[in-house]
């Protein structure tokens, strides 16, 4: 197997690119201790650009079997660095590759671990290769992993119908993200 194309994808979602797509961090009032959340300020709408909308990026790695590792994005110019240096060679050859890009920081100026979008690619192809996931490959200490539900400020039948649905879901845990202060939120915990 041999990587054929390195790329970076960019997806850009103009219709989230108007005012008011991107949250803003706004003071929670009345509290004798400075709090912020993320919400919206009426006072002062975020100023949008063309520039500014809404975009991901995406590291695409291609092979010639057909198999594609995809990541998180990064730069054009590292996404090329990157491609004069690994097309031709063996996806498989992970390690080889990292240590190659790694040592090779040194010559190219740029931060260690610069190519880390790359090295996920590798392994997000190793595991198409093989049919197996990624954890399957690398190891991993257990089988299931605990999560819990939150929810930003509510009232108190807001947070209990917000719990009533994370057990119906399974989930048995549950953070309060209330920005009231404890004076507030200790009664409610009581309740809850």
């Amino acid at each position: 197997m041999k990587i054929t194309e390195v790329k970076v994808v960019t997806l850009e979602l103009p219709e989230e690119g108007g005012p008011g797509s991107y949250p803003q961090i706004v003071q929670v009032p009345n509290l004798r201790r400075i709090q912020y959340k993320a919400g919206r300020d009426p006072v002062r709408p975020p100023v949008m650009t063309p520039a500014s909308k809404p975009r991901a990026s995406f590291l695409e790695v291609h092979t010639d079997e057909g198999i594609t590792g995809r990541c998180d994005g990064m730069g054009q110019r590292e996404a090329g660095l990157i491609a004069a240096q690994v097309i031709g060679e063996n996806p498989l050859h992970r390690e080889r590759l990292y240590q190659m890009l790694h040592k090779g920081t040194r010559w190219i100026y740029g931060p260690p671990g610069w190519f880390g979008s790359f090295d996920n690619c590798l392994w997000d192809i190793a595991g198409k290769a093989a049919g197996l996931p990624v954890h399957a490959l690398i190891g991993r200490v257990r089988d299931r992993f605990e999560c819990y539900m939150t929810g930003g400020d509510m009232d108190m039948q807001g947070y209990l119908g917000h719990i009533e649905t994370a057990k119906q879901c399974g989930i048995n845990a549950y953070k309060f993200h209330t920005y009231k202060g404890g004076k507030a939120d200790i009664p409610m915990f009581r309740e809850v």
